[in-house]
């Protein structure tokens, strides 16, 4: 049953109209998760991404921090797991250091994806790292020429 709950929330949460129904997204997140039958691991660990997710988009952001905090633990090479774990941490704290760690991780995990490089860029612009923010959005356009943050940022310096 937990898989059913899983999929449907995550169909859910993917489409368009998603946004209006955090809560009963969540809802069958958390009914996964409490009936605990899981056809395979990946599905857990999925559930505990997506509620993590849900729970950011609703701005329950030390929820999120635990549910992203799992999900790295459980798998450390989770991509998105470390990115949004950084950023909430980052968001909820201002924990730069932390959030820092995480970015660096999935960086270091997929260093031809830019949204680490984006979000790590955003943090050091806010507090003043200017150099660093630099450096960072410099890379994020060498995957994507066309990144609109990253290109607005560099043109500001000038």
């Amino acid at each position: 049953m937990s898989s059913l709950y899983f999929h449907i929330g995550w169909l859910l949460q993917t489409s368009r109209a998603g946004s209006p129904f955090l809560d009963t997204i969540l809802g069958l997140y958390e009914a996964a998760l409490a009936a605990d039958r899981f056809v395979g691991h990946w599905e857990r660990v999925g559930t505990h991404y997506s509620r993590g997710d849900v729970l950011r988009r609703m701005g329950r952001l030390q929820e999120a921090i635990e549910e992203f905090r799992w999900v790295v633990k459980e798998r450390p090479e989770h991509y998105w797991g470390n990115v949004w774990l950084g950023v909430v941490l980052w968001q909820a704290d201002g924990d730069v250091e932390e959030a820092e760690k995480y970015l660096r991780q999935a960086i270091a995990l997929k260093p031809e994806v830019k949204w680490a490089y984006r979000w790590l860029g955003e943090i050091y612009q806010k507090t003043g790292r200017w150099e660093e923010a630099e450096a960072v959005y410099r890379q994020v356009l060498e995957i994507d020429p066309q990144d609109q943050a990253a290109l607005q940022f560099l043109a500001e310096q000038r």
